[in-house]
């Protein structure tokens, strides 16, 4: 009996309920926070100039980008380009990491909004805007403890090129209860 009761405990103490929209979703609170990028389809706002810069290449593990051509995605010139990552499950964000090419670009990335939420849509929570420094192509921003679905980097502006090599997006696994 005293067996029970413990595991009873830590199974109580290990999760913990959060309500959206008449929703509750069970996370587990103490979970190990991991890259849950993998596990998401990434689409952007426009198709690429060539099937080498998809919006895939934002999300295929290569974290050290030299040549933007064969490591990243890119959106061709227009007015607020976005890149979207739909995890495919919701999760407990707490992280969001983007890398643009080393040795150029990284000034295409300043400005751009880093938005986190439940819906398909560019206008979720805004988790960052990307302030970009000289030598610097990795931008690494906490988000809180957001419930998401959906990751954008949105670029606001007129005619904007957008370039990510990688998004690696923190956090752990949710469960949808239905009560």
């Amino acid at each position: 009996v005293l067996v029970l009761v413990l595991v009873l405990v830590l199974v109580t103490v290990l999760y913990c309920n959060i309500w959206v929209h008449k929703s509750v979703y069970n996370c587990l609170c103490d979970a190990p926070i991991v890259n849950v990028a993998p596990r998401g389809r990434a689409t952007q706002s426009a198709e690429p100039a060539s099937a080498e810069m998809n919006p895939d290449m934002a999300n295929d593990h290569y974290r050290n980008p030299r040549d933007s051509g064969k490591t990243c995605a890119s959106v061709p010139m227009q007015d607020n380009p976005w890149w979207q990552l739909d995890l495919m499950s919701i999760y407990y964000i707490t992280a969001v990491s983007v890398i643009s090419v080393e040795h150029c670009c990284h000034k295409q990335l300043n400005g751009a909004e880093i938005r986190i939420g439940l819906r398909n849509e560019t206008d979720n929570q805004r988790c960052a805007i990307i302030s970009t420094a000289e030598g610097q192509y990795k931008y690494d921003y906490e988000c809180g403890k957001t419930l998401a679905r959906f990751v954008h980097v949105v670029l606001p502006g007129e005619q904007r090129n957008l370039t990510v090599c990688e998004v690696q997006v923190f956090g752990s696994v949710c469960q949808l209860m239905v009560h």
